[in-house]
């Protein structure tokens, strides 16, 4: 009889511990019992009475479908995981989102220096040239022009640093376009207030930005216009169009930073939704 009870577990080993599944192994087995105690009782061998029960019970997939269930059990759902329609997401936590937006903000505001930094570095050399202009041709003119060119290659090499440095700050975050992901309803709720406030921002660092960008050719125009000195006209007017420019690409590029990231968070329950 011990036999035909191990065979027992076995054929239930993949069914989920449910009362339903415990009811009907509890009845098999009384079921068993009886069938083995009425064989022996009629002078049949104990080897046949064992294989006649368990041929009688059949298998795991016949008693599956006999009692309309699934023989496998369904996966444990691990921590931060919701299902949705059958698929599993990682659930992004109201931290995490809001580590994630303030990340997205950082990452482009170093990009937006790196580009800043790139922009303006011709100024250095456009300013250190026209001080001979003040000067004249001499050895303290020429120092200041080497300074100069020397600003160039300094900032240049300070954007392009600030520049990969922007697109490493964001490696943590791959996972919100690799995996299945979602935010829970208080998170969307809040995410969903801060995009509102912050297309206000958006839309003033973007008005800035283009004004600046628009401007930058101003200074050169009022100089030009006043006769004024060669100093002005010919250094600190041009120089003063790749400062603009570069602050002006700065607001431009920070504008919706925190915007884009409230979005691609909301983006993950509306693709769940579809």
């Amino acid at each position: 009889m011990e036999t035909i009870k191990n065979y027992l577990e076995t054929m239930f080993t993949n069914f989920p511990d449910t009362m339903e599944i415990r009811k009907a192994k509890s009845e098999l087995l009384s079921m068993s019992e009886d069938k083995y105690n009425e064989l022996i009782s009629t002078g049949m061998p104990k080897n046949e009475v064992i294989g006649t029960i368990i041929s009688e019970l059949g298998t795991p997939e016949e008693l599956a479908e006999s009692l309309s269930l699934r023989t496998t059990k369904q996966p444990e759902k691990p921590v931060g995981i919701v299902e949705t329609n059958t698929v599993y997401r990682r659930l992004v936590s109201f931290d995490e989102a809001a580590d994630y937006v303030g990340d997205c903000a950082l990452s482009k505001m170093i990009l937006a220096l790196g580009i800043l930094f790139c922009i303006i570095s011709p100024a250095g050399p456009v300013i250190g040239e026209s001080f001979r202009y003040i000067f004249g041709n001499n050895s303290f003119s020429e120092m200041l022009g080497g300074l100069g060119v020397g600003f160039l290659f300094l900032s240049t090499a300070i954007g392009v640093g600030l520049i990969i440095l922007s697109g490493h700050k964001m490696k943590e975050w791959k996972f919100l376009k690799r995996e299945l992901c979602a935010v829970d309803g208080e998170t969307e709720n809040f995410l969903k207030n801060k995009l509102e406030q912050s297309r206000l921002k958006k839309t003033f660092s973007l008005v800035v930005g283009i004004g600046l960008c628009i401007i930058s050719v101003v200074p050169v125009s009022v100089f030009g216009s006043m006769s004024a000195h060669l100093f002005l006209t010919a250094g600190l007017g041009p120089a003063m169009i790749f400062n603009l420019t570069g602050l002006g690409v700065y607001f431009i590029i920070t504008a919706g930073s925190k915007t884009h990231a409230y979005e691609h968070l909301l983006s993950l329950n509306n693709k769940m939704a579809a």
